[in-house]
């Protein structure tokens, strides 16, 4: 059974100390924002007591370090549009965006827009890890279409293939997703979150 990092953290200056999953580097002490599913106020700030691990997930995660709520926003719920995923994306992920392309069929060597995918947001595993042309490796990926996305954020990273700046479709196995709730946008945000 695979182990979870866990932050125990508390709503009140003494207050009972809750589970809750943290992908962040986080120290005791410090302030976060934490989604809380299903509740009213989904976001809440809270303190951290300790860090941990535990052999299952919880129900509410940690989303950034309280100095970040700002440019967290409302998270994925604040996206309805292009702009406002750039925003989020680009801004608070830190992700990078790219065009997406694929060898012409009459040649190879020459690329042309992809056709079912509009763009493409990835983040860096490491250091320089995703140059504009050749192999690298994202830690997490992103392509929207105009009626499906892709999404992956595989532990040992998303191996892709850059030409030009533009992620080359063709050598990325990218099984499209149907978007549930009508807004591409919105569902993209969660995934990358």
């Amino acid at each position: 059974m695979p182990e979870y990092r866990v932050a125990q953290v508390r709503f009140s200056e003494g207050g009972k100390a809750y589970p809750v999953n943290c992908q962040y580097a986080v120290e005791p002490g410090q302030f976060v924002i934490v989604r809380l599913t299903g509740k009213f106020t989904p976001l809440q700030k809270a303190q951290v007591v300790s860090v941990d691990y535990w052999k299952g997930a919880c129900k509410h995660s940690v989303v950034c370090r309280a100095e970040r709520a700002e440019d967290y926003g409302s998270g994925p719920e604040g996206v309805a549009t292009e702009e406002d995923l750039d925003r989020f994306l680009l801004g608070f992920m830190r992700m990078t965006k790219c065009a997406v392309v694929r060898e012409t069929p009459q040649s190879s060597g020459q690329y042309e827009p992809h056709p079912r995918w509009d763009a493409a947001y990835y983040s860096e595993r490491s250091f320089k890890s995703v140059r504009p042309d050749g192999y690298g490796t994202a830690g997490k990926l992103v392509i929207i279409g105009r009626d499906a996305l892709f999404y992956r954020a595989p532990d040992d990273g998303q191996h892709i293939w850059m030409v030009g700046g533009a992620l080359l479709a063709d050598k990325v196995v990218a099984l499209p997703r149907p978007f549930r709730d009508g807004n591409v946008y919105r569902q993209a945000a969660e995934n990358a979150e």
